[in-house]
């Protein structure tokens, strides 16, 4: 089976942009991990910075990773659940525990909800095509 260019775009936005957003997002934890080795933080202020992080991840994957302009909304909500789905199975890795809670499922809702979003933005504001 012969895949069409249109969908080979498509799944390789996808996941170059979950990729990218992954990888920004690990940098972004380990800097702020970091920083909270130094500074003493309220535990509501850890939590709603880990938040902006993933938001500016997913923004930054979708920003770099999506190169056709069609499609943001798909393109950018399966990115952002790809992105959930792997932050979650990589901190269960490290951690070696997985304890499924309605947290993580809320984690990966909104993580492809921010997707969507990101998606919309970055292919109506973002570079233009090549």
């Amino acid at each position: 089976m012969v895949k069409s260019p249109a969908k080979k775009f498509f799944i390789t936005d996808v996941l170059k942009s979950a990729l990218i957003s992954i990888l920004v997002g690990a940098i972004f934890i380990l800097i702020f991990a970091t920083v909270l080795n130094f500074v003493p933080v309220n535990d509501k202020i850890v939590t709603v910075i880990n938040q902006i992080i993933k938001i500016l991840a997913i923004f930054i994957g979708c920003f770099f990773g999506i190169k056709e302009k069609k499609g943001g909304i798909v393109k950018g909500l399966l990115s952002g659940l790809i992105y959930s789905l792997g932050t979650i199975l990589i901190f269960a890795l490290i951690n070696k525990s997985f304890d499924f809670s309605w947290g993580i499922a809320l984690d990966i809702g909104l993580g492809a909800v921010i997707g969507a979003i990101c998606g919309i933005i970055c292919v109506n504001i973002g570079r233009k095509s090549a």
